[in-house]
């Protein structure tokens, strides 16, 4: 499997990209392409696609937006392609990730687990996707117009106040209150 970093809208894979985010998130959860863009533009965050050789040929398995500094990454919006799904890449990209940020510790978000909901199951599901690759819950929920996030962390624990001072300093402030990001303590 090859990661390969999608800087503009000429690269191979970014209808692929754009498609299964789309296809992966609701649109409630969806943030504006321009302004994930802009983070990558801005170099405050990359775009990663993954390809790997299926019976002879190149082909897109998965993608994942990160933001980082020197202390932490967030990973954004993780989908893997519907024809590969079960088959480790979602395991190989986070096992990728903790190669190329060894010191840093690695957080995402996941729909809250802590409230029931029509589609809890596939929820604890994923949970325990992200457990099985060595995430832990962190003591954070975000508020956000597609729902309440759980935080999870890999490489060490983080705090409300290390997690908000990330996102406003490598996000930006701007881009969470029109995103409508609201951090909470547990």
């Amino acid at each position: 499997m090859r990661q390969l970093e999608v800087d503009s809208r000429r690269h191979k894979y970014y209808s692929e990209m754009i498609d299964i985010y789309h296809e992966a998130f609701p649109p409630a959860e969806c943030f504006p392409e321009e302004d994930l863009a802009a983070l990558v533009r801005e170099g405050r965050g990359s775009a990663l696609v993954y390809e790997d050789t299926i019976d002879g040929e190149d082909r897109f398995v998965g993608s994942i937006y990160i933001v980082n500094d020197d202390v932490n990454v967030m990973a954004l919006f993780l989908a893997i392609s519907k024809s590969v799904r079960g088959h480790g890449y979602g395991s190989r990209i986070l096992g990728h990730l903790a190669e190329e940020y060894p010191e840093h510790k690695i957080s995402l978000q996941i729909e809250t687990t802590r409230e029931p909901v029509r589609d809890i199951e596939n929820r604890k599901r994923r949970a325990a996707f992200y457990k099985k690759n060595g995430f832990d819950y962190a003591p954070i929920v975000t508020s956000e117009p597609g729902g309440i996030f759980d935080f999870m962390v890999y490489g060490g624990m983080v705090d409300i106040e290390e997690m908000r001072e990330f996102m406003t300093a490598v996000i930006g402030g701007d881009l969470l209150k029109k995103w409508k990001v609201d951090l909470q303590s547990l």
